[in-house]
């Protein structure tokens, strides 16, 4: 090797690589690729490969010096890596000190490491979590829903005034400074009136109007913080927004009978006893799910106390990254949402995500730290189990998950799986009851 490596701490989860290339070694290759240039050079007022190599050097110096800077920053760096058994997170931040012709080249190259903490007291974790329960109202509303979504809509012909209960179409218009504001404009907004599945002042704004007229309504809305304003003082805790409603077109629904006939047209089941079991059965599921998420992030939280251990930032951004993938705000088809700077995004989305990342690499640890894992066997039922929960094939399952290509890193995900639900079992939870959601 014809240059220096070293490998800094600089944090649990940053190493500082230094590579350091001999001012002789960097002046041969240096003066190897010049020769190069120089003999297929086409510089004006020169013949091909005939210009003096001072006047290449200087056209084609800082190039030859970039072009070498990144040979010896990647070699260097790889030899890094796998001599000290680094297991790098993301791309290096590589920094280059200033250099003259007779100096040593200085490179550093920083980079993240996956956090490898020894965990310490994960069994028999003590701790409140809350859970819900499923309520005979929730069963009820849930079939309600169902009901109103098999509804038929017939548009009113005998009245042109709407009433609470109408599906009424409407255009709805911001006013500034009295006049509307072409760019806040929902044009055939759709709103069951009495509903209050939206703002209650539009609602009832709506109600009692004929079709064709126009009503203005106030909202007051809270008032954003004083740091989201401008930082100007504030006295009022709301403000107020008027909005211009007219009405358009007046319809309603009509609800089937509740009986063995609507259960078959839905699909669902054969008689209205069946459809009911399976609603039950379906919240039930859900809730279980929540009730679960509930005990896993309860379980952390209380883990992280004991055991405190830093996450690289590149990793917290990738988080960020997917979650704003998850919400919409970014297209995970475009391929510049990877360029995007994520740093912007911290405040709102950094606890969240560093806590997932924390969470994560926590149960890979236990994992580790346990020698548990999992066998083909065990592999298989849980693919099965999987293609009956969603009523799939077996071959759908593979093609979905990637089976057996990915078959490391499936074992992988049920080993966690599975330690978690040995990590639950063991803790001492008490579960705290919500009140069921009116």
């Amino acid at each position: 090797m014809d240059y220096k490596i070293s490998v800094e701490e600089k944090s649990e989860v940053v190493r500082s690589i230094s590579i350091e290339v001999p001012s002789e070694h960097y002046d041969k290759k240096f003066d190897q690729k010049l020769r190069a240039v120089t003999g297929s050079a086409n510089i004006k007022g020169f013949r091909p490969g005939r210009a003096p190599r001072a006047i290449v050097a200087k056209m084609y110096g800082e190039k030859i010096h970039f072009d070498l800077v990144g040979e010896f920053a990647q070699a260097g760096y790889a030899e890094a890596v796998k001599e000290h058994s680094l297991k790098v997170v993301g791309d290096p931040l590589v920094n280059v000190d200033d250099h003259e012709k007779g100096e040593d080249l200085k490179i550093i190259a920083d980079v993240d490491i996956f956090p490898e903490p020894e965990l310490k007291d994960y069994f028999g974790v003590q701790f409140e979590a809350p859970v819900s329960k499923v309520s005979e109202e929730e069963i009820d509303k849930s079939i309600e829903e169902l009901r109103a979504s098999h509804a038929i809509v017939e548009k009113v012909e005998d009245r042109d005034v709407s009433q609470s209960g109408d599906l009424v179409v409407a255009d709805v218009v911001a006013l500034k400074d009295g006049q509307p504001n072409e760019q806040s404009k929902h044009e055939d907004f759709e709103i069951e009136l009495g509903a209050e599945k939206g703002s209650k002042e539009i609602e009832e704004g709506l109600t009692g109007l004929k079709i064709g007229e126009s009503r203005v309504v106030d909202i007051e809305s809270p008032r954003p913080p004083a740091s989201e304003a401008g930082g100007e003082e504030q006295t009022e805790e709301t403000e107020k927004f008027q909005y211009q409603v007219t009405l358009k077109e007046i319809k309603t629904k009509t609800l089937p009978e509740l009986n063995d006939q609507f259960a078959k047209e839905t699909g669902i089941a054969d008689d209205l006893d069946g459809l009911k079991k399976h609603v039950k059965e379906s919240l039930e599921s859900r809730v279980e799910e929540y009730n679960n998420r509930s005990k896993q992030d309860k379980y952390f939280e209380q883990l992280f106390k004991k055991n405190k251990f830093e996450v690289p930032q590149s990793m917290i951004d990738n988080e960020i990254r997917s979650m704003l993938f998850e919400m919409g705000m970014l297209d995970p088809k475009d391929p510049r949402a990877n360029e995007i700077d994520i740093s912007r995004f911290r405040e709102h989305f950094g606890d969240r995500a560093q806590f997932q990342v924390r969470r994560v690499v926590a149960l890979g640890r236990i994992v580790e730290q346990e020698g548990f894992s999992v066998d083909d066997e065990q592999l298989e039922t849980w693919l099965n189990e999987i293609a009956e929960k969603n009523n799939a094939t077996r071959e759908q399952v593979n093609q979905f998950v990637g089976f057996p290509e990915n078959v490391d890193r499936l074992k992988d995900s049920l080993a966690r799986e599975k330690m978690m639900e040995q990590l639950l079992e063991k803790a001492k939870i008490k579960e705290v009851v919500e009140e069921a959601k009116k």
